[in-house]
């Protein structure tokens, strides 16, 4: 079944995940941390997307036009929604994508100043 988010959309390729410090200067504002198959994306989008009152920025994230920079306190919200989702009502490729996504948003949360950005592998 496809993502009703991406009808009509050209395929896309994995979904790199980023720490990005936008306050930083020169080369070196993101650094590449992790992939999220674009399989697992969309299905946790449409496992998402039947819970958008309850998960609103997660929503969002993942049913937006790529590429996706987040601020840092949107990474720390983002991480509370990804804490407050039953991973027993999850399977499959949903549950690969919300393991992957929430081990970056630890990281990202982790991290001094730290926002992430979300774009498709190149």
């Amino acid at each position: 079944m496809a993502c009703p988010f991406f009808f009509g959309r050209e395929p896309m390729e994995d979904i790199e995940c980023y720490l990005n410090y936008p306050q930083q200067t020169g080369p070196f504002t993101a650094v590449y941390l992790a992939s999220i198959e674009r399989g697992e994306w969309l299905s946790f989008a449409l496992w998402v997307s039947d819970r958008r009152a309850a998960l609103p920025m997660l929503a969002n994230l993942l049913a937006a036009e790529l590429p996706v920079i987040v601020d840092r306190p949107q990474v720390l919200r983002l991480r509370e929604e990804c804490r407050q989702v039953d991973w027993d009502t999850l399977s499959g490729s949903a549950l690969g994508c919300l393991a992957s996504l929430s081990l970056f948003l630890d990281q990202a949360a982790n991290q001094e100043n730290a926002g992430a950005r979300f774009e498709e592998k190149r």
